[in-house]
């Protein structure tokens, strides 16, 4: 998909910037009102989502006698921010697709099969291809995701180089890497998906290297990911897209971690690339950790770092992540679609974000289900 109209440029822009402030800012907002309201009353049930998923909710808090009126009003203030945010990316993904898919390219699309592998140019990057809604036959809205599975690709060079490379087929002889690296201790879920992470690995009969706390260090996660049958790494950290390691670097963003000597540090992609690494996954379970400097080629970051460094698929994250249990079992159950059910990783993605979009009213937020992707190979 080649580079857009200058009107879409300025449509991805707002696109970005809508969705940082969802799972940002606006959402923070929502969430503070709230904790004022449940001091008020004594209960924590209602959660963020319920509020966004459910309007009889605010119209049952509206009706507590001891609610105060200006915390209400509060509340639903930020609440319809949010709200018209929400609908304005929705509005937005519907626009796109006959754009960038158009009738022509659709009907080739359908006839040749269910696996569909995208190369965009440059901001086009930005794009949740995942979430982009068609109007089907039956007259209802599907998601590109429901029909494909889907994965990026840099080049169409760099994905026949990565279907040519030799692996192994003993999923057994490989180790895998799980690192959690959360100095703050502010990613509540955090925890539990390192235990589901590793227990998932585990009960496959690999041999898991886990780095936590003080042991999740820059020095120590350089010196593990290259040793060899290095199968699999699942990052849990902080990401950033703001960072580069100088001015002048081709990529940009960054992984934090803690360092044995000075702190916190960051990991940056020219770090990685200078890897040498024998790796089929890397699952970087990060905010924007799919964000990079844009160049031709697309976004330019830990995704391209990886692939250079020698891993053969990146799983990585359009937006910041949101920290539940949604998120969690997305992740969980990723890994039991390739091991237990036999998927390749792009059916493998399909076949959960699909289960997390018949969940409630989750059809209508795919700011909660379409930051993750898949880049590289889908073998």
């Amino acid at each position: 998909i080649q580079t857009p109209i200058p009107k879409l440029l300025d449509e991805i822009a707002i696109f970005s910037d809508t969705m940082k402030a969802i799972t940002g800012e606006l959402r923070t907002n929502v969430k503070k009102a709230l904790e004022i309201i449940q001091n008020e009353i004594n209960s924590t049930e209602e959660t963020v989502d319920d509020l966004i998923d459910d309007l009889g909710i605010m119209t049952r808090l509206q009706e507590h006698p001891k609610i105060q009126k200006q915390s209400f009003l509060d509340l639903e203030k930020c609440l319809v921010k949010l709200r018209e945010a929400i609908d304005l990316i929705n509005n937005q993904l519907d626009c796109w697709y006959p754009i960038l898919i158009p009738n022509e390219l659709h009907n080739i699309i359908k006839e040749s099969g269910t696996s569909l592998t995208i190369i965009p140019e440059r901001e086009l990057a930005h794009i949740p291809f995942a979430a982009l809604r068609y109007k089907h036959n039956l007259g209802n809205l599907r998601y590109l995701i429901e029909d494909y599975s889907l994965s990026i690709a840099p080049s169409i060079h760099t994905l026949k180089v990565l279907n040519e490379l030799e692996i192994s087929d003993s999923f057994q002889k490989e180790e895998a890497l799980v690192v959690y690296s959360n100095p703050k201790e502010d990613l509540a879920h955090a925890p539990e998906e390192l235990e589901k992470v590793r227990s998932s690995f585990e009960n496959l009969g690999f041999s898991v290297t886990s780095l936590t706390k003080d042991k999740a260090s820059y020095e120590n996660f350089f010196k593990e990911i290259q040793k060899p049958k290095r199968g699999y790494i699942h990052l849990i950290c902080h990401g950033t897209d703001k960072q580069t390691a100088c001015h002048d670097s081709v990529f940009k963003g960054a992984l934090k971690f803690t360092s044995t000597l000075d702190g916190s540090k960051y990991i940056f992609g020219n770090d990685i690339a200078l890897q040498r690494l024998d790796t089929r996954l890397v699952f970087i379970s990060s905010c924007l950790s799919g964000k990079g400097k844009i160049h031709q080629e697309g976004n330019v970051g830990l995704v391209w770092a990886f692939l250079a460094a020698g891993a053969k698929s990146i799983v990585s994250c359009h937006w910041p992540l949101y920290d539940t249990t949604l998120t969690l079992d997305m992740v969980q159950n990723f890994y039991g679609e390739i091991f237990k059910e036999k998927k390749d990783k792009a059916e493998a993605l399909q076949k959960v974000i699909c289960k997390a979009i018949s969940i409630g009213n989750n059809r209508n937020r795919p700011d909660k289900w379409g930051l993750l992707f898949l880049s590289g190979s889908i073998n």
